[in-house]
């Protein structure tokens, strides 16, 4: 359920959660089962933008998932160390140690593991998705994020992780 309201230059979405024993969110569960990954994950977000950091951090967390937030790409490089993320979601333009960078050093600590890392981006022409892709994103959204096609990409890839 959601509404919009829009003004010149601006789109607003909101979105009500559905309490889990109501009618409409056993339908929507059973409409969507893939929208869930098979198990909790750690999932580090990092964004310079405050409430947009927060907000993702609590939508999947409210999901069951474990959830680390950084204001900046340095902040997000420590944390990754001592937290271990199955998932990052970078945003690109963080000032100092941008989501390019970020995700490139990342890739290179996390050769063996199957670090999925997702980029998250104000510009989203072509030239952009291929940049995040040379830089070892495997995944390109443009703000403001689909929660829906996140936790879906959340629950294709971890599907069969136990």
């Amino acid at each position: 359920m959601g509404s919009q309201v829009a003004k010149p230059g601006s789109e607003f979405t909101e979105s009500m959660p559905i309490e889990p024993s109501s009618p409409a969110a056993q339908a929507t569960d059973d409409a969507t089962p893939s929208t869930r990954s098979a198990r909790s994950l750690r999932i580090l977000v990092a964004d310079d933008n405050d409430d947009g950091r927060e907000m993702l951090a609590y939508l999947l967390s409210r999901e069951g998932h474990v959830v680390e937030a950084a204001e900046d790409g340095q902040q997000a490089l420590e944390k990754a160390v001592d937290f271990g993320p199955d998932v990052a979601i970078l945003d690109i333009g963080m000032p100092g140690l941008n989501g390019f960078d970020l995700a490139r050093r990342l890739r290179a600590r996390n050769r063996e593991s199957p670090l999925l890392i997702v980029a998250l981006s104000g510009l989203g022409q072509e030239e952009d998705k291929a940049r995040a892709v040379e830089a070892g994103f495997d995944r390109h959204f443009t703000k403001p994020v689909d929660v829906n096609a996140l936790l879906r990409l959340l629950g294709e890839r971890f599907a069969s992780s136990g």
